[in-house]
């Protein structure tokens, strides 16, 4: 049930993930808050699927915010 007990926990701010997006905020525009929420449903998912006891999350963090900042930094949805 460790499992299940992850999952309640809900991350709405993490170091990484705010330093990143920040770096972003102009660049996203309108689209910030959005995608902000969006990283941090990424990201507590993978939480809640990686395998327990990993000392990972900043690297969940990382790809959580990037997996999708090409629609911006390119201007594409390729």
């Amino acid at each position: 049930m460790v499992g299940a007990a992850r999952l309640m926990e809900i991350v709405d701010r993490h170091p990484t993930i705010d330093g990143v997006l920040d770096a972003w905020h102009d660049r996203l525009g309108a689209d910030f808050a959005p995608y902000r929420n969006h990283v941090y449903r990424v990201f507590n998912l993978s939480r809640a699927l990686v395998h327990e006891g990993i000392d990972r999350e900043d690297l969940l963090a990382v790809a959580s915010v990037f997996h999708d900042l090409g629609i911006w930094s390119q201007g594409t949805m390729d």
